[in-house]
């Protein structure tokens, strides 16, 4: 069918809720429905990390931290309320209490387009308890919405934050969107290499090492780097060696996928 050129509505709000098993991996309930979506807004949170040397931006890169989140709708569902925010049906009476903590949600969403409505789902979401208002009725009749604000994380198993339907999406993901939670294909990793593998360096100089993770498709992508001397030399989280003091350290990339690893030998003068 081609991809959309405009987008102009919003429809299909669904809820699924999260389950986090002891092994860190997430289970995502059936998705409910959430009907009656007015507007929905997804802010982009995460600043760049920038690092400044030769009286210039020595390093830059750009961080991605999920979305802070409003999702204005005609009314709260009682399944929501309970299944999230926390809420206890007591004898037919719903019932917040300050001990009850709510429980993490994907959250689903369309928008209308030319062609095919863009189906969207985000991961891992935190929701605030919404504002209680109304207003007495006068000579018109005015509805009153409510306002669900929340925050969208990457998720804690695979980093993953969002994905969205394309015009190249198969009819059968497509039609089972709201059937279950998408998820991707789990592409394992196999191996990681780090460049260089051994560096000379000055007292307060610095040096990026770049970790490559296979194959080229891996799911989960993410590193972690540790110094086994930060007295000597010390990493960043994006792997950027900072040469503190004469002597030898090594530095150690590792996968979160698999716990592959590889080293860089810093010999510091």
């Amino acid at each position: 069918m081609g991809e959309n050129k405009v987008k102009y509505g919003l429809r299909n709000a669904h809820y699924s809720k999260i389950t986090e098993n002891a092994d860190g991996t997430l289970t995502f309930g059936v998705p409910k429905p959430l009907p009656g979506s007015v507007n929905l807004t997804l802010t982009a949170s995460g600043d760049p990390v920038q690092f400044f040397a030769d009286d210039t931006t020595y390093y830059q890169e750009a961080t991605n931290n999920g979305y802070d989140g409003k999702f204005e709708l005609s009314r709260l569902t009682d399944d929501f309320r309970q299944d999230i925010l926390g809420e206890q049906l007591v004898n037919g009476v719903l019932v917040e209490n300050a001990d009850n903590h709510g429980s993490k949600f994907a959250l689903l969403f369309e928008f209308t387009g030319d062609k095919k409505g863009t189906r969207h789902v985000v991961y891992y979401c935190s929701a605030s308890r919404p504002e209680q208002a109304s207003a007495t009725k006068s000579d018109k009749t005015e509805v009153q919405t409510e306002t669900l604000e929340f925050t969208a994380a990457p998720r804690p198993d695979n980093r993953m934050v969002k994905a969205s339907t394309s015009g190249t999406t198969s009819d059968t993901v497509y039609n089972a969107w709201y059937d279950a939670v998408y998820e991707p294909t789990t592409v394992p990793v196999t191996g990681l290499t780090l460049v260089p593998d051994a560096v000379n360096m000055a007292v307060g100089t610095i040096q990026q090492l770049a970790a490559t993770v296979s194959p080229a498709n891996a799911t989960n992508r993410n590193v972690t780097y540790l110094s086994s001397d930060p007295a000597i030399a010390t990493v960043s989280d994006n792997g950027l060696v900072t040469a503190v003091a004469a002597g030898s350290a090594t530095i150690t990339a590792k996968t979160a996928d698999g716990n592959f690893t590889d080293t860089c030998a810093v010999t510091v003068a």
